[in-house]
């Protein structure tokens, strides 16, 4: 993994995990959202390509993902009051984070197919291996499941006691999520290095 690339891994994690509470379900909210501004990045990037507006494309890229932002902040405000009075400004990180906008300046040269696929394989698995990060501080530092609940409120299944979590509640403090952050750039580094490895065989074929 080239060093930028992974200084924009290292921005984007810290910035969606470290502050965030560990509950499954407020991750679950932010890497849902980190998937729609994807798919809104991706469409507007083209845009900007097509219209041949690529001096203001910054200005246009920015204000419509925190435009698309606001929104999904507001839906969740709508159906979800509990969760979005919780989270805060924390709806704005994906947003304006290193990983969303250099991960969609990338592959400019290419297709959109090829883009969309560079874009969703590389989101996705920040995604899936976040929600299981948040899977576990929920679980294993809370002793609880939560998810979207009804009347407005969080739904919460109380797995296990306190008392019961013992030294794994460390997973759900702020020092915690810096020692999950360090398995996961691990993780991520080992599943890069092999994606590259595999791709380099096969140019080779």
């Amino acid at each position: 993994m080239k060093n930028k690339s992974t200084y924009i891994f290292i921005s984007a994690y810290l910035a969606l995990l470290i502050p965030t509470p560990g509950r499954f379900v407020y991750g679950l909210t932010l890497m849902l959202e980190l998937l729609l501004l994807t798919c809104v990045g991706l469409l507007i990037n083209a845009l900007i390509n097509k219209l041949k507006l690529e001096k203001i494309r910054t200005v246009i890229f920015m204000t419509t993902m925190v435009s698309f932002t606001v929104l999904y902040r507001q839906i969740f405000i709508i159906w979800q009051t509990e969760l979005a009075l919780t989270l805060g400004y924390l709806f704005y990180l994906p947003a304006v984070s290193l990983f969303t906008i250099g991960l969609l300046y990338k592959e400019n040269d290419k297709s959109m197919a090829q883009r969309a696929k560079y874009c969703f394989t590389n989101v996705s698995i920040f995604c899936l291996i976040g929600l299981l990060l948040f899977l576990f501080r929920d679980i294993a530092g809370y002793g609880t499941f939560t998810f979207f609940g009804a009347n407005h409120m969080i739904y919460e299944k109380v797995l296990f006691g306190g008392n019961d979590t013992g030294i794994f509640t460390f997973f759900a403090s702020i020092p915690g999520a810096l020692v999950l952050a360090g398995v996961f750039l691990f993780v991520w580094t080992i599943i890069k290095n092999k994606f590259l490895i595999v791709g380099k065989g096969e140019a080779y074929k």
